[in-house]
C-alpha cells in the first residue's frame, strides 16, 4: 500500500468522474493515472531512483499534484520548496535535501537556474509551464508525452514519501520526513471526520509546499472525490472557483476568511455548493467567527489544529460548538478532540501526563507523527521522546478530551518573572472592534527583562490610538499582560502559510531603536 493505490483505484472505480481541475485543465481519473504514470516514467528517464529527492518550485497546479504522486509511483521523495523564500534560503534547503531534479514554473525559472549552480546535487532542471519554452530546458509536457507509462514500484507504507520543510517562522527551516503511512492515516482520519465522499469537491488554495494543503488534496483523492487547484489564494478567484466547480469543502486560515468577506463578489457569488469550511493555523477572533457564521449560516465550520510534524492536524472541533446555541459551553475556544489514529495528552516537563485543566505541553503519538527531521538526529531525539511528539505548544485538556491551545512555548514572554502567553494578549486586542490583525511580542526592557509590545493592523477606515488599545486590554487581562506599547502597521510580515512572522516584528522593533536607550 502506498499513495499510488488511491490513484489506481479511482481510475478503475471512478472512470467517468473528474479527479483534478486546474485553470482550463480538467482530468478524468483515468487521465490522472495516465499522466502520473507517464511522469513517473519521465523521472526514471532523468535518472531518478527509489529514495531520490525531487524538488518543485512553483505555484500550485495540476503538474504539482502529478509530481507528488509520480514520486510516490517510483518510490522517490517529493521536496516542495517555499517559493516565498530568498534564493540563499532555497539553496540551503535543496542542498540539505540533496535533491537531484528540480521542476520550476516560468515565474521561478530564473531562481531555479541559480539554484542549479548553487546546489551540487541538482543534476536536472525541468520547466513545468504552459506553452513553448527555451529549447535548452527540458520541458514537462514534452517529457510526459514521450515517456513510457511504467507500473508502480513496490513501495511500502513505511517508505519515505516527502520532506516538508517547516515554515521557518522562528528560525531555520527543518525538513520534516513523512512516510506513506503518515499521509494515508492523515487522509483516512480527515476524510472520516469530515464525512467526505466521492461527491466531495475540495478546493486546494493553500500552497502545496506546506503539508496543510494535503488536507484538501489527499483525503479527497482517497474517497474518489475531485480537487480544484488554485495557483495561489486570491479571494476573488476562490469565490469564482467555488461557484464554477461546485466546491463543497475548503480550508482557510483566518486572514483568508477576512479577505473573502471583504471581497465585492462575496455579495453576488453563488456559494450554495459549499458544505464545510475548515480553519486553523492562527487564532480566530470572535468577531470574525460571528461574521463567517452570518455569511455562511447553512455551512458546517470546523477548527483544526496541528503542525507540519503531525501531518497537518491532530484535533478537529465539530462545527456545532461554534454555533451561538452552544457558545456557553466555551468549547468554541478549543481546538477540538483528537482525530482518529492519534493519541493526544498534556504532559509536564518530565513527560508525565497531567490531569484535566492543568497546563502543560501538548504531545501526540500515533501514525500521524513524523518519522523525524531530515539530517537532524539530535533535534529528532529532542522532539520525539518515548513515542511522543512534543509539539512545543502549551495547552490544557478538559474532562471530555477537548484541547485548548494557549501558545507556543517559544512565544511565551517572561516579564518580571511572570509568564505571559502572547495568544492571550492577542485575543484581548482582537476583541476590540476595528482591530483586524494583532501580534504580541516580548521586547527588551531594562527592569522587567521583557515587556509586552503589541503590533496591530486596523480595519479599513478604523481609527484607534495606542491608549485605546491598552485601555481595552487592561479591562480584560491582568496588568502584567497588557501591552506597554502598541505599534500600528499597514500589514504584517507573513509566512508562506499566512502565519505572522514574529521574529521579523522583533527584528524591526530592535532595528528601529538601534542606538537608543531601552524603554524605562
Amino acid at each position: 500500500m502506498s499513495l499510488v493505490q488511491m490513484i489506481r483505484r479511482n481510475a478503475r472505480c471512478r472512470a467517468g468522474a473528474l479527479g483534478l481541475v486546474h485553470a482550463d485543465h480538467a482530468f478524468l481519473w483515468p487521465q490522472v493515472e495516465d499522466r502520473v504514470a507517464g511522469l513517473a516514467g519521465a523521472l526514471v528517464g532523468l535518472g531518478v531512483a527509489r529514495g531520490d529527492r525531487v524538488s518543485i518550485l512553483a505555484d500550485n497546479s495540476h503538474r504539482y499534484v502529478e509530481l507528488i504522486y509520480a514520486c510516490a509511483w517510483i518510490g522517490a521523495v517529493i521536496v516542495p520548496l517555499n517559493h516565498r523564500l530568498a534564493a540563499p534560503e532555497l539553496a540551503a534547503i535543496v542542498a540539505d535535501a540533496g535533491a537531484s531534479v528540480l521542476l520550476a514554473d516560468d515565474a521561478r525559472m530564473p531562481v531555479a537556474q541559480g539554484l542549479q549552480e548553487a546546489a551540487p546535487s541538482l543534476r536536472r532542471l525541468v520547466r513545468a509551464g504552459d506553452g513553448p519554452g527555451p529549447a535548452a530546458l527540458a520541458d514537462y509536457e514534452t517529457l510526459l508525452a514521450a515517456a513510457p507509462r511504467i507500473p508502480p514500484a513496490d513501495v511500502g507504507m513505511q517508505d519515505l514519501a516527502g520532506i516538508f520543510y517547516t515554515g521557518g517562522t522562528s528560525g531555520t527551516p527543518k525538513g520534516v520526513m513523512h512516510t506513506h503511512a503518515n499521509l494515508w492515516f492523515m487522509a483516512f482520519s480527515y476524510a472520516t471526520m469530515m464525512e467526505m465522499t466521492e461527491d466531495t469537491v475540495a478546493l486546494c488554495a493553500s500552497p502545496l509546499f506546506h503539508v496543510a494543503a494535503t488536507c484538501a488534496l489527499i483525503p479527497a483523492f482517497v474517497v474518489g472525490g475531485c480537487v480544484v487547484v488554485l495557483p495561489r489564494f486570491d479571494a476573488g478567484d476562490a469565490l469564482a472557483a467555488i461557484e464554477t466547480h461546485g466546491v463543497t469543502l475548503a480550508n482557510f486560515v483566518p486572514s483568508m476568511f477576512r479577505m473573502l468577506l471583504d471581497h465585492p463578489s462575496m455579495e453576488t457569488a453563488d456559494l450554495g455548493s459549499l458544505r464545510q469550511l475548515i480553519y486553523g493555523a492562527a487564532p480566530m477572533a470572535p468577531a470574525l467567527l460571528d461574521e463567517i457564521l452570518a455569511a455562511f449560516p447553512e455551512i458546517r465550520i470546523h477548527h483544526a489544529y496541528g503542525m507540519t510534524e503531525l501531518t497537518a492536524c491532530i484535533t478537529i472541533l465539530p462545527s456545532k460548538w461554534n454555533l451561538p446555541a452552544h457558545r456557553e459551553a466555551g468549547r468554541w475556544r478549543s481546538a477540538g478532540q483528537s482525530v482518529l489514529s492519534c493519541d493526544v495528552e498534556i504532559q509536564d516537563p518530565d513527560g508525565r501526563r497531567l490531569p484535566p485543566g492543568e497546563r502543560g505541553e501538548i504531545c501526540a503519538r500515533g501514525p500521524l507523527v513524523m518519522a523525524g527531521y531530515w539530517n537532524r538526529p539530535e533535534q529528532t531525539a529532542e522532539t520525539l521522546r518515548e513515542g511522543w511528539m512534543h509539539t512545543g505548544d502549551v495547552g490544557w485538556m478538559d474532562e471530555d478530551g477537548f484541547v485548548y491551545v494557549i501558545d507556543r512555548l517559544k512565544d511565551m514572554i517572561i516579564s518580571g518573572g511572570e509568564n505571559v502567553y502572547a495568544s492571550e494578549v492577542e485575543a484581548a486586542m482582537l476583541s476590540l472592534p476595528g482591530v483586524n490583525m494583532a501580534a504580541a511580542i516580548g521586547v527588551p526592557h531594562p527592569k522587567w527583562g521583557e515587556a509586552v509590545h503589541g503590533v496591530v493592523v486596523l480595519d479599513r477606515g478604523a481609527a484607534l490610538s495606542e491608549a485605546e488599545i491598552i485601555a481595552h486590554c487592561r479591562a480584560r487581562i491582568a496588568g502584567y499582560k497588557i501591552p506597554r506599547s502598541v505599534e500600528f502597521r499597514e500589514a504584517m510580515p507573513m509566512s508562506g502559510v499566512n502565519k505572522i512572522l514574529k521574529r521579523e516584528l522583533l527584528r524591526d522593533y530592535v532595528a528601529a531603536r538601534e542606538g537608543q536607550p531601552l524603554d524605562a
